[in-house]
């Protein structure tokens, strides 16, 4: 049974305004960030992401759901 969202992932087109967003809007924090590499491409089936910068990002409240954007060229 699902009792709570644990995180979830969004692709965007422009990471670092996204990011911005967020953060000025929400509040939210970046937690990590980096680029897709084959371990998880493969497992999304989304080879289009290799390579792609990413963040992980989360409330300021300390709340363990998080929300991963990935850039994703249109």
């Amino acid at each position: 049974m699902l009792r709570r969202i644990a995180s979830f992932t969004l692709a965007v087109e422009n990471l670092e305004r996204s990011v911005a967003a967020y953060r000025s809007v929400l509040g939210y924090v970046v937690r990590q960030r980096g680029l897709i590499d084959m371990t998880p491409a493969a497992h999304w089936r989304a080879t289009r992401t290799l390579g792609q910068p990413w963040a992980l990002l989360s409330a300021p409240t300390g709340d363990p759901a998080a929300l991963r954007l990935i850039e994703q060229p249109p």
